[in-house]
């Protein structure tokens, strides 16, 4: 009876196969019951398995062609080398184009240069560093396994320290740091080169960054404005991590970037963007990059 159940519904494969272990527990050596899971383990595609069963109802009737037949197809079906176009789509971009999202964070350095006019006050300026952080979406588009876009849009938290030193009365140099701070939007325009096409492949990233600063500290704006509109190029190494059943593929990336153009707003406004002939920044970041694969 639970054989008759187990042949008679085949779109159900779990329950096909606990019913014919149920008729293998009440008669657990015939031929026609071991045959029949054999059978039912290779529609699953579980061909160790199915090995199993047919070998032990080949063992149970040696003069049986069923069981000799099922054998000999579960052997082969074990056997059958993997093919290697569908390997080859495994590794291949499940999406075209794809959303994500970012975050990262870094150390923002700024580039001053003196422009030696000494009536400012000042004798010298010096590069300070400064932590930065952003967070953001992503929108990958994957031209074949190898070039990819990336145009991100984040929020960024901006630090940039300058450090302007005074002659002192006993003569030691005396610092004062101008820290610039403020909340931006950037917008990226990355080109990703993959180096590989596998589960986890390292790639190279250069390109623009267009940045516009919404907010300055009351403070430094009063001694040194900034543009809000800044222009910055980028390069770095990242890897893809695919994340297998997820779907997902996870992104560490290191950057460095840096400024090209000017940030002072009105170089003779103070004495202190007056001590500066050219203000820029650099940084090195590190972020994190989550989108469908």
């Amino acid at each position: 009876m639970y054989l008759l159940k187990s042949s008679g519904d085949l779109s159900n494969p779990a329950e096909a196969l606990n019913y014919a272990h149920a008729a293998r527990r009440i008669d657990p050596d015939k031929a026609y019951i071991l045959n029949w899971l054999s059978r039912l383990h290779l529609q699953n595609n579980r061909a160790d398995s199915a090995v199993y069963y047919a070998d032990r109802a080949a063992n149970a009737a040696p003069q049986w062609p069923c069981a000799l037949t099922t054998l000999a197809l579960a052997r082969q079906t074990l056997n059958k080398p993997s093919d290697p176009t569908k390997s080859t789509k495994k590794n291949a971009p499940l999406h075209k184009a794809s959303f994500g999202f970012t975050l990262g964070g870094g150390l923002n350095r700024s580039n001053p240069k003196y422009s030696g006019n000494v009536n400012t006050g000042f004798v010298g300026v010096d590069a300070n560093m400064a932590p930065t952080g952003r967070l953001g979406i992503i929108y990958q588009v994957n031209f074949g396994n190898t070039i990819s876009i990336r145009p991100t849009t984040t929020v960024s938290f901006e630090n940039t320290d300058i450090d302007f030193e005074r002659r002192g009365t006993t003569g030691n140099p005396i610092i004062e740091t101008v820290s610039v701070r403020g909340t931006a939007v950037n917008v990226d325009l990355p080109l990703l080169i993959r180096l590989t096409s596998k589960t986890v492949t390292p790639y190279i990233t250069l390109g623009p960054s267009f940045s516009y600063l919404f907010s300055q500290n009351a403070e430094s704006r009063e001694l040194l404005r900034v543009k809000k509109s800044m222009l910055m190029a980028f390069a770095g190494i990242g890897v893809d991590i695919d994340l297998l059943k997820s779907g997902l593929c996870l992104s560490p990336e290191l950057r460095y970037s840096t400024g090209v153009s000017d940030m002072r707003d009105d170089p003779a406004a103070t004495p202190y963007a007056a001590a500066l002939f050219d203000l820029k920044s650099n940084s090195f970041t590190l972020s994190l990059y989550l989108r469908k694969r």
